[in-house]
């Protein structure tokens, strides 16, 4: 009888699962990734509630895996959403949060095309590897009728030991991903170059990292098999092992053109992975520059103002970066890293070796440090000054987790921005690569990440970074061998925001002025147009920072300014920058 039922759904299902063969390989991810709305009733003290997000169809037999997060436990309705094939009502099989599995089932629809994504692990996809998210972000395929689709790199292997989510998500070891996530995307598939599943995107993030990430498909995959099986024992059926989900190798590559610079990446990192260290900061007192800035309000903050409240500050305890820049045990590193009063710190090396470190110099004005370990023939990276607008970089860390770099890729946007000449670049750094390696595609260090603020508007991944140039590394290594502590002089400040985009007005659109800073004693308004200053023309936000920023602390001043049609000259003294 179990035979003859799974004889009977096995050929309904055949067309469907042969149909699905034919579907080009850049169409799959888009027709084997479904959204997903469900909603949970009331239970005892839990409000009812609903929820949404993306997930996978697994298997031909209608198995779809999302996220405990878009599927929680107790859940009575559940919408399967295909945009443009099909629309489904699905069943919990499984749920469970501690690796934030849920399995659904639904019943394929005749006649129409079911296919089914292949998986691999996420273990044998290397470090600037391509993958792919695919979503159904801000409910895009139910108000839109799309999935939206991202292509970036394998960026990082570690564990998360906190979150920072609303809702309880699994933690443990995540792979990491530079490819867009945002709301909705949790539950659906991050795939390998060939769209393969390699883990489920995940609403767990790293407090040192704040980039997606994914739960790694070989955590959830034996119990995604046993559940199947029980699911179809429980109905009367037998199912064949070859049609439960398992593991493949890498297929055919969707996007051939992102695995060529993959390669490319792939190869910079194996170059320089030894010279790339782990830096273990233990701090008694933090330098009060970098103490985060305070939420307005009272009380313990949660969701989106917990995150924000994170997104300023250090992580207690995070590991930083270091580079190896001589083989005699020097290591360059940037300042905020080792800022404050310290108890002690220690660098780990890529073969695990945990060494005292001491700091024997830095240079505050562009963020560099150096250490000295008691070591030598250590693996130093190779330096390179000669970089150009448009070149292709890796910002390449070590953190969270010692054991295992992380990588993302970017552009130098610019060069010598600001006072202290720094390069610009627009791959993500973060708190946990700051004081690592900048690297150009011949392996060779341009520069050195630096420059975080824990108090900018926009924390850590703005979209655009900053390092040290090699150029000037070199002139200060020399410098802080000899012990020279160079501290960062106090930086004069107007205390107006400027307003962003105002491109088609004359010089530049004060949004804002700071309730009792220099602009605002010297009687500057929003919406006043700072046109130069003392006599010199202002462009733009970078002309007015560098103008005021050549300036001392306590000089006075005469703006331009144009105040509806009026133009007038407003002297202001320049004030201390926090």
């Amino acid at each position: 009888m179990k035979k003859s039922l799974f004889c009977l759904a096995f050929c309904l299902l055949l067309p469907g699962m042969l149909a699905g063969k034919e579907i080009p390989a850049r169409e799959l991810p888009g027709r084997a990734t479904v959204a997903i709305t469900a909603s949970r009733p009331q239970v005892d003290d839990t409000p009812a509630a609903s929820f949404y997000g993306t997930g996978s169809v697994i298997s031909p037999l209608g198995y779809v895996l999302t996220s405990t997060t878009v599927v929680p436990p107790n859940c009575n309705e559940i919408n399967i959403v295909s945009p443009g094939h099909y629309q489904l009502q699905g069943e919990l099989v499984k749920a469970d949060e501690t690796t934030e599995l849920s399995l659904i089932r639904v019943s394929p629809p005749a006649g129409v095309p079911f296919p089914h994504f292949e998986m691999r692990k996420s273990a044998s996809v290397e470090l600037g590897e391509v993958v792919i998210t695919v979503a159904n972000s801000f409910q895009s395929a139910t108000r839109a009728g799309e999935l939206t689709t991202s292509v970036g790199l394998m960026s990082g292997r570690y564990g998360v030991a906190r979150s920072l989510a609303e809702q309880p998500v699994y933690l443990g070891e995540v792979v990491e991903t530079t490819a867009a996530t945002n709301p909705g995307s949790d539950g659906g598939p991050l795939l390998d170059g060939s769209g393969r599943v390699i883990g489920v995107l995940s609403l767990n993030v790293s407090d040192a990292r704040w980039l997606g990430v994914a739960v790694p498909i070989e955590v959830m995959l034996e119990d995604l098999r046993t559940a199947i099986r029980n699911d179809l024992e429980q109905r009367g059926l037998e199912v064949p092992e070859e049609l439960l989900p398992a593991v493949t190798s890498a297929g055919t590559p969707i996007f051939p053109e992102w695995e060529e610079r993959s390669a490319t990446f792939r190869s910079v990192v194996r170059s320089v992975q030894e010279s790339v260290v782990a830096i273990q900061v233990d701090r008694e007192k933090d330098d009060p520059r970098f103490v985060p800035r305070r939420q307005r309000g009272s009380g313990s903050p949660t969701g989106r103002a917990r995150i924000l409240a994170e997104l300023h500050s250090r992580p207690d305890g995070a590991t930083v970066t270091g580079v190896i820049v001589d083989p005699d045990g020097w290591i360059a590193t940037s300042y905020f890293n080792i800022a404050g009063e310290l108890n002690s710190i220690r660098v780990v090396l890529a073969d695990g070796r945990e060494l005292e470190a001491e700091v024997v110099g830095w240079d505050q004005e562009r963020d560099l440090a150096l250490l000295k370990v008691e070591e030598g023939g250590l693996p130093a990276i190779e330096m390179n000054p000669d970089v150009a607008l448009g070149d292709y970089v890796c910002a390449i860390g070590r953190s969270p987790s010692p054991k295992a770099l992380t990588l993302t890729t970017g552009i130098v946007s610019a060069i010598g921005r600001g006072p202290n000449e720094l390069l610009q670049f627009d791959a993500a750094a973060n708190v946990g690569n700051t004081g690592g390696a900048l690297v150009g595609l011949d392996g060779r260090c341009v520069g050195i990440i630096g420059g975080i603020s824990t108090r900018s508007r926009h924390g850590q991944n703005s979209g655009i970074a900053f390092a040290t140039g090699a150029e000037k590394w070199v002139q200060a290594f020399e410098r802080m061998k000899q012990g020279e502590k160079i501290t960062r002089r106090p930086r004069p400040t107007l205390g107006v925001i400027c307003a962003p985009g105002a491109v088609d007005l004359e010089g530049v659109l004060i949004a804002r002025v700071r309730d009792g800073s220099p602009a605002d004693q010297a009687g500057l308004r929003r919406n006043d147009s700072i046109l130069a200053v003392d006599g010199v023309p202002v462009e733009g936000e970078a002309d007015l920072a560098n103008l005021i920023r050549s300036k001392n602390m306590g000089d006075r001043v005469t703006l331009t300014v144009r105040r509806l049609a009026r133009r007038m000259e407003i002297e202001v003294t320049l004030g201390e920058e926090e």
